[in-house]
């Protein structure tokens, strides 16, 4: 190839990349109009949708979520040759080995589970409760007092160390993501690809009690926190565990890249009976028609019991898991398809 054509060929490379940005706001703008006229029932037989970008570093990496086929859970006591061997597409774990923060995760930890050849890297997504404070987390002596901070309630029972927290205090948003050396910023330094936020549902206990607004300060909390990160990695996910009573919402639901349905369509061993079914299955398939990916985390103890949430969750084309209560060992997967797959 002669240099004409060399400084030909580099400036076509260049005027593309230049270019992409441009095309990639005016598509977003294409959508978005359609988005609101949808929203507004200009669109005859098209449900209200929200308003995430449908191009750029957070598209893809929603697109990279959307074409998982495998997920595993565990919080404790992960041990990175079983992750290698079981090989799952998606890995939510915590973001520290023991929970606390002398032995968090590097990026090279990050690295070596998020790899994998010769396919894509696996998702690996950090563990963080934004409606319970725990005491073996890092923050817990100074920033939470040793336990006598104002955004600290009463402990959870169920959870031994785990105190309900008032969500909407300033000094809990420090803690997670507004502070210096915050939570959240810990897992970005640390490479994770994203967080799946835990005891969302606070906000109902909340509410249940009398604090009416506890439903809109969740919502504040999640989508200040999914903007916070995505300032500094802008394809960060954002995964919230049963925000059933958000999703009418629209900035929360913007915010979230997908929902985790834990613990609801099974009892024991036996599906949940047709109307507690179907009370959780509409919302979330009005979530996943709006782009976001859908998870299910179930304890089924027997292998019927598996059995039933696996074939609800191929029907339902969900991403699920039945693990142990504890999360402290490997469950089994759900494969949408083969385990062996490739993404494309």
């Amino acid at each position: 190839m002669n240099t004409v054509m060399l400084i030909l060929l580099s400036g076509f490379i260049g005027t593309v990349a230049a270019l992409a940005p441009i095309a990639c706001t005016l598509e977003g703008q294409a959508s978005r109009a359609f988005r609101e006229a949808c929203n507004q029932g200009d669109v005859a037989g098209k449900p209200a949708i929200t308003s995430r970008p449908s191009c750029g570093p957070r598209a893809d990496s929603e697109s990279h979520l959307a074409a998982a086929r495998t997920l595993m859970v565990q919080f404790q006591r992960l041990n990175p040759m079983v992750v290698q061997q079981t090989n799952p597409d998606v890995l939510i774990t915590d973001y520290s080995w023991d929970g606390g923060g002398g032995r968090e995760l590097s990026r090279q930890d990050v690295n070596k589970l998020r790899w994998r050849l010769p396919q894509r890297p696996r998702i690996v997504l950090a563990y963080v409760s934004v409606g319970e404070a725990e005491d073996y987390r890092y923050y817990w002596t100074q920033a939470a007092g040793g336990g006598s901070a104002s955004f600290l309630d009463r402990p959870n029972p169920k959870w031994p160390g785990n105190v309900r927290v008032r969500f909407w205090d300033p000094a809990w948003h420090r803690v997670l993501y507004s502070g210096r050396d915050s939570w959240i910023d810990r897992i970005v330094d640390a490479g994770f690809d994203g967080v799946f936020l835990d005891t969302v549902d606070a906000a109902e206990s909340w509410a249940e009690d009398g604090r009416r607004d506890a439903p809109d300060q969740m919502n504040r909390l999640i989508a200040s926190l999914a903007a916070h990160a995505r300032k500094k990695v802008p394809g960060f996910l954002v995964i919230a565990s049963n925000p059933f009573v958000l999703l009418e919402r629209t900035p929360v639901a913007d915010a979230l890249s997908g929902i985790v349905a834990e613990d609801h369509l099974l009892k024991g061993d036996t599906l949940r009976p047709p109307e507690a079914i179907e009370a959780i299955l509409t919302p979330l398939r009005r979530a996943a028609r709006e782009g976001l990916t859908i998870l299910a985390v179930e304890y089924p103890g027997s292998r019927p019991g598996r059995e039933r949430f696996a074939s609800l969750c191929s029907q339902e084309g969900f991403l699920c898991y039945s693990g142990v209560r504890a999360l402290d060992r490997p469950g089994t997967m759900v494969p949408l398809q083969t385990q062996s797959e490739v993404w494309p």
